[in-house]
């Protein structure tokens, strides 16, 4: 990982928080150091979902696949959800059944949205059956006696 992937930020977190002179995140709507970012650590005072949202597609972004979270229940449990609705890791946590459920659910809601015709003509239906038959592969069994 080169350093610059190491501070990665999405854009739009990078439009939310702003560099102060000591060269640390500051919201752009006046907060004081809503974080610390250490390259391979990030640390905040807050409890806020918005905040452990933003932790972790920061993480995302910078190509972490697992993560250890420690700090209060809350601030664990929220980044438990929404990594664990990204297809990340965590660990520092123990996940309560209702996490599991809404972690489900968010994923669900970021699956992409398919749609196709609830009934298709025969021809179609046919076309499409012979040409899966022509592309799938196909394994022969001999039974020796």
């Amino acid at each position: 990982m080169s350093r610059r992937d190491f501070f990665k930020v999405p854009q739009d977190l990078k439009e939310r928080y702003e560099l102060g002179p000591d060269n640390k995140p500051r919201a752009k709507d006046g907060l004081d150091r809503p974080y610390i970012d250490a390259g391979s650590r990030l640390e905040t005072n807050s409890n806020s979902p918005e905040m452990a949202k933003d932790f972790v597609r920061i993480a995302e972004s910078r190509g972490w696949s697992e993560l250890r979270v420690s700090g209060s229940e809350q601030f664990r449990s929220e980044v438990w959800k929404e990594a664990t609705s990204r297809g990340l890791d965590v660990k520092g946590y123990q996940a309560s059944e209702l996490d599991k459920k809404e972690a489900a659910e968010r994923a669900g809601n970021a699956a992409p949205r398919v749609i196709r015709p609830e009934q298709q003509d025969k021809d179609t239906k046919a076309r499409s059956k012979r040409r899966w038959q022509r592309t799938r592969g196909s394994l022969q069994v001999h039974v020796c006696r």
